[in-house]
């Protein structure tokens, strides 16, 4: 009975990141073909950031190992459709390089009535050299200790290029005492 669950469980995680993959290559292709059409309206954030976190993370959630801060009822005009993918991707990432323990921190407030958008790791951080890089198609960070992941390295890339359709602004900083906080811009 326990084998079955277990069973169950690693094939509905399998099927979950194939699915992010093949959203992932999909997207990556139609940006590519300038074919990413955005459709922008009123979008509750703070609600769809939620949501497609316990969507896609509820067993990272449940284990404590994802933490959401999100302020409640903070609005965007934005594309509800493609704003999701930079929340996956985010976490996605944050998940594949923290080695030693997984603690990352969903922070969504307002700063000066703009929505502020952290997403933050205790993981291998990322040197300054490479934070220039990390958004760039295929990049993927150099260590031996990194190589070891499962990735494409399309991941950044779209976060990006959805960050650049809709202007907003997306930067990486050191984490204390380590990781690294991806931060958008509203």
């Amino acid at each position: 009975r326990h084998k079955q669950k277990e069973l169950l469980n690693n094939a509905l995680h399998e099927t979950n990141r194939l699915h992010k993959l093949v959203d992932n290559v999909l997207m990556a292709n139609q940006i590519e073909n300038n074919n990413l059409s955005v459709q922008k309206e009123n979008v509750n954030l703070s609600e769809l950031i939620e949501t497609t976190a316990k969507r896609y993370f509820l067993e990272y959630i449940e284990k404590a190992n994802l933490n959401l801060d999100i302020e409640e009822n903070i609005h965007y005009h934005g594309d509800k459709e493609l704003l999701p993918s930079i929340i996956i991707n985010l976490i996605e990432n944050a998940i594949k390089y923290s080695f030693e323990t997984i603690a990352i921190n969903v922070v969504l407030k307002t700063i000066n009535n703009k929505p502020l958008l952290e997403i933050k790791d205790s993981g291998s951080g990322i040197s300054d050299k490479e934070k220039e890089q990390v958004f760039h198609k295929f990049f993927r960070s150099g260590s031996e200790h990194t190589r070891k992941t499962k990735g494409t390295g399309i991941g950044l890339y779209i976060v990006k290029s959805i960050c650049d359709l809709h202007q907003l602004s997306i930067k990486v900083i050191d984490n204390q005492p380590k990781g690294s906080v991806f931060q958008i811009q509203f």
